[in-house]
Formats: C-alpha cells, structure tokens, sequence
C-alpha cells in the first residue's frame, strides 16, 4: 500500500516502478499481493483518471487499486500510513514510502527510497 498521484513527475514513478518490482519478484515466487495505491490528489485522481493511468501505464491486473477520495480521507490515510504531502501550487509534495501488510493487516515492512533486495524481501 502506498500512495501518488498522476501527474506526479518524479517520486510516483519511482513509487510505481517499486510496485512492479515487488510484483515481479512474487511472481517469480509463486506469491501474491494486493497492490493499493491512494491518491494525494483526490481532486485530479478521480476514478476516471486513475483509469486512463493504468492504462497507459500497462498496469491492468487485476490485484493492483488505485483509490480516490475525500480530502478529508486522503487526509486521514495519509497520517495512518506515515505519509506527509503538502500542496504547493499544483504540485503536491510528498513523502515515498510502501507500507507492506500481513493478510491480517498488521505492518510487515516499510519501503523506503533505499536500495532494497527484493528477492530476500519477499
């Protein structure tokens, strides 16, 4: 689980690119996840849009959501996952993290922008 926005030029890819490598290596694995992107701009990021993203971004399985809401929401999720973002102009600025949960929900792992072995990971 994790969190971008669209229009993002730099951070969100790197985001992204994490996510498909995860999935890479559970595929590999023979394992599964569900990979839950929330937007930082529920005003751009409605479920229109987040559609047109997956598209033309190739990320059409099925276990990968990408979720709009309220501000409020946004809000909400942002502060219980760890995550700050700010708008300046109409740029958000954000933090990059992937908070990965067990199947009950508790907190398994924390990705940062370090550098990360996925294969020992998962």
């Amino acid at each position: 689980m994790t969190m971008a926005y669209g229009s993002c030029r730099r951070t969100c890819g790197t985001t992204i690119l994490r996510l498909r490598e995860i999935q890479r290596v559970l595929d590999v694995k023979g394992g599964s996840a569900e990979c839950i992107v929330i937007t930082y701009h529920s005003e751009n990021d409605d479920p229109r849009a987040w559609t047109q993203f997956r598209k033309t971004r190739n990320l059409d399985r099925p276990n990968w959501h990408f979720l709009s809401g309220s501000k409020w929401n946004v809000s909400r999720v942002s502060w219980l996952l760890g995550l700050d973002f700010g708008t300046m102009d109409s740029h958000v600025i954000h933090d990059f993290k992937i908070v990965v949960l067990d199947s009950d929900g508790a907190l398994n792992q924390q990705i940062s922008m370090a550098p990360v072995d996925f294969e020992r990971l998962f």
